[in-house]
């Protein structure tokens, strides 16, 4: 479908979704997992047997290469101080630079470290307060552990969870409900658990916490603040981002929730977007310089959320050893622009990946072939919460509903 003819009907049809992956998912549309769930997991599957296909999903995108590599950093990796970031930040700041080494030397270190820190963390089902909309949080617990081989010690975690992740699969697979929408939550709670527990493991590695803990004990403050490590030379320093990116090729993540009764409850129709991390967040306490002045949304396919729920899926993966196999593909994405003031002024929209991609009226962006002629680089007109609520979410339920009748 080439320009002239999207500006002429507006969108595409959903059979042009459809086509893309977007929709219309064959057979039983049913997650087919039997990934045998991870120790870190089983207090919750104890607790929530309901959630046992979130939990094999979690903890196959757990022990996938990708993830191993980026914890086998976390967990190994030599955190290297930078004076510069510690003065600006006003606090301790290292850099942590990817560590290499045999995949199957990183395999075996790590899952020997995560069944070890199985001991020292909890998760815990939570409702966040109504001013904090939250879908999991990590804090630091009192326990000293050592999960290393070198005898690294830090300290064990506890993770909440936001309570209505729960509620709301329990509701779907108690009254039926739409299964699309099913394999939705579930993957985006499976990501919400793998992504605290990058903050929880870099918290059983830094030694520097303890001393920190013993001080806040004893004063009930801390004369010095530990940020976590900024990974490469990454915008902002946060590791469950920076993990996502390793393994989805960006930050996943879905449409806030817009209804100001219900701050905390879920809303399963809500399609899930990847981006590139950063992205549009921002953070002006671990913040190295200034965000692009404008970003793309894209869609996760409901293909993809539905593939990676399936054993075969797995077999595959396993048997290849593809790091590359969870990276999400960016088609079909929103141009959005940051909010932000402080833009970062070396950013040019002709040498990146967020500026190259033609974008229509609607400030949709294509990244598949066009077929004629390539469309001038606009920004974004249009606030992304009118952008994505009034177009993407009407279009993920035209093209989905019907395949549930």
């Amino acid at each position: 479908m080439d320009v002239a003819t999207r500006d002429r009907i507006g969108l595409r049809s959903p059979e042009d979704w459809r086509r893309l992956g977007y929709g219309g998912i064959p057979g039983a549309c049913r997650n087919t997992l039997t990934y045998k769930i991870h120790p870190l997991f089983h207090g919750l599957h104890s607790m929530y047997p309901r959630i046992a296909p979130v939990l094999r999903l979690a903890s196959a995108i757990l022990e996938s290469p990708a993830s191993m590599a980026f914890l086998y950093t976390i967990i190994y990796g030599h955190r290297e101080r930078q004076d510069q970031l510690s003065n600006q930040f006003n606090g301790e700041c290292t850099v942590l630079r990817p560590l290499r080494g045999p995949e199957a030397v990183i395999r075996d270190k790590v899952s020997r470290a995560l069944d070890k820190y199985s001991e020292f963390h909890e998760f815990r089902i939570s409702t966040p307060p109504l001013d904090d909309n939250w879908e999991g949080i990590t804090h630091k617990s009192d326990i000293v552990c050592c999960i290393t081989d070198d005898g690294r010690h830090g300290l064990g975690a506890c993770t909440r969870i936001k309570t209505s992740y729960v509620t709301k699969l329990t509701q779907l697979h108690t009254e039926g409900g739409n299964k699309l929408e099913i394999l939705n939550l579930q993957f985006r709670t499976a990501v919400t658990l793998v992504h605290e527990l990058a903050h929880a493991i870099n918290g059983a590695v830094d030694i520097n916490l303890y001393p920190l803990m013993n001080e806040i004990e004893l004063t009930g403050t801390a004369s010095s603040k530990i940020y976590e490590p900024w990974y490469e030379d990454q915008r902002l320093a946060e590791l469950g981002f920076a993990y996502e990116n390793e393994v989805f090729g960006g930050m996943v993540h879905s449409l806030p929730n817009m209804q100001p009764d219900h701050p905390n409850s879920i809303d399963p129709s809500h399609p899930v977007f990847v981006q590139k991390w950063p992205g549009t967040m921002t953070n002006r306490h671990t913040k190295r310089r200034g965000s692009k002045q404008s970003m793309t949304l894209y869609l996760v396919s409901m293909h993809f959320i539905h593939n990676i729920q399936q054993q075969n899926f797995w077999d595959y993966h396993s048997a290849y050893r593809d790091v590359s196999k969870l990276r999400i593909e960016k088609t079909i994405g929103v141009r959005i622009q940051t909010k932000e003031s402080d833009i970062d002024s070396t950013w040019d929209p002709e040498y990146s990946s967020e500026g190259m991609w033609p974008a229509d009226e609607n400030d949709l962006v294509y990244r598949d072939a066009l077929g004629g002629d390539e469309a001038e680089y606009s920004p974004a007109n249009t606030s992304m919460a009118a952008t994505l609520n009034a177009t993407l979410r009407d279009l993920f339920e035209r093209v989905n509903s019907p395949q549930q009748e």
